[in-house]
Parts: structure tokens; sequence; C-alpha cells
């Protein structure tokens, strides 16, 4: 048996480390939703976002004949809206959508909703695993 002195072990700072990192990536998906508020204007949402590390993959003009219930897309971005628009009561000008991670091998996605003078006035997150 070896003596404890011939053990390697893992200096602590390096789980500290380790435990950081891990805690930053689980909840920036999070934190960049309780960030968002209501009303906010669309350039301030996108800096918001992207002060977490997301950028966005996806935006889409509502049609002059209004949005679609499907856009036949992975994300249905335009059904989306046309879901939102209705809920609300509340004519959806642009959605956008942000893939956001969650930690290292989970993801979701992040929709936001804009009115005519590019106000935000939905928004939501969808965990996929």
């Amino acid at each position: 048996m070896p003596s404890s002195r011939s053990m390697k072990t893992i200096p602590c700072s390096s789980i500290v480390a380790c435990l950081s990192l891990f805690a930053g990536c689980v909840t920036n998906d999070f934190k960049v939703v309780e960030a968002l508020e209501i009303g906010l204007e669309m350039s301030e949402v996108e800096t918001v976002v992207a002060a977490y590390g997301f950028n966005k993959e996806q935006s889409l003009t509502r049609p002059d004949d209004g949005w679609p219930e499907t856009d036949d897309s992975y994300t249905n971005l335009a059904g989306r809206a046309e879901v939102v628009e209705d809920s609300k009561g509340i004519e959806i000008h642009q959605a956008d959508y942000y893939p956001v991670g969650h930690g290292f091998f989970g993801y979701g996605w992040l929709f936001t909703f804009f009115d005519q003078d590019g106000k935000l006035v939905h928004y939501y997150r969808k965990q996929i695993n």
C-alpha cells in the first residue's frame, strides 16, 4: 500500500476553479432572462444578451399579412410570434431567437418579441435538454 506521501493530490485551488467554471456556465442562460425587462429597446436587449455570451441567430419582421401559424423551421419563430401576438393582443413587429448554452452539454432557446416601436413586449427561455 502506498504511503500517503506518495499519493498525488489535486490542489484545492484547481477544484475551486473547476467549480467556478461550472457555476458560471450553468447559470448564464438563467441570468440573461433575469436581466431582461419588458420595455427595453431592441438595442438594449441585444447588448444585455451579448453581455452573457449569447448571439442572435435568427430575426424575423412581421409580414404585411401577419404571422403564419408556422414557418416550418427548427425554431418556428414566426409561429411563436403569432402565438404571442394572439395571446397578448398586441402586434409583434419583430421576433428574435438566441441559442443559449446551459452548462457544457445542455442548451436552450431564448425568444424575444418587440412591438412597432422596437420595445420588448415579451420574452421567454425554453430548456431543450
